[in-house]
């Protein structure tokens, strides 16, 4: 072999090289980002349902000075102290529902997670009293008061 031809040889070689990813390295790569999305996704949608949770929170207000309102000026607190706009959250993730206690003296307000929502097992329900009494549910039924309203 003369000089002329391994010099084109050389260059073919150098020249010929493909460069990028090989079917393994794209392999471990995907590899890599399922591990990363199967910690990260669960954690996302966990911080979701904590998010939405104000939303009952601010529901739970303005239902309850609709009430105040309403005892105001009738004396006693009735079924017909909550308008139709004030029984879901803003964004429809709780129904908002009324329990008239003691002839009309006293209520709860309760905030029932529903639709997507619905899948926050910790904080499912939540409780207004007209004098400010505040609790929580968890879907099966144990108090968790503390974290829900510790928003």
């Amino acid at each position: 072999m003369n000089r002329q031809s391994r010099s084109i040889h050389a260059v073919r070689g150098t020249l010929g090289r493909q460069h990028g990813l090989t079917f393994v390295e794209l392999i471990v790569v995907v590899a890599i980002l399922a591990i990363i999305a199967s910690v990260g996704w669960p954690m996302y949608q966990s911080q979701q349902l904590k998010g939405r949770r104000s939303e009952a929170i601010d529901a739970l207000t303005k239902a309850r000075l609709a009430m105040d309102r309403c005892y105001s000026d009738n004396g006693q607190y009735s079924a017909g102290c909550l308008p139709a706009s004030l029984q879901t959250s803003k964004n429809g993730d709780y129904g908002i529902t009324l329990q008239i206690q003691s002839g009309g003296d006293a209520y709860s307000l309760v905030a029932t997670a529903q639709g997507g929502q619905a899948a926050d097992t910790q904080c499912n329900k939540f409780y207004l009293g007209n004098l400010g009494q505040k609790s929580a549910q968890s879907k099966s039924g144990s108090v968790t008061s503390k974290v829900c309203w510790a928003q």
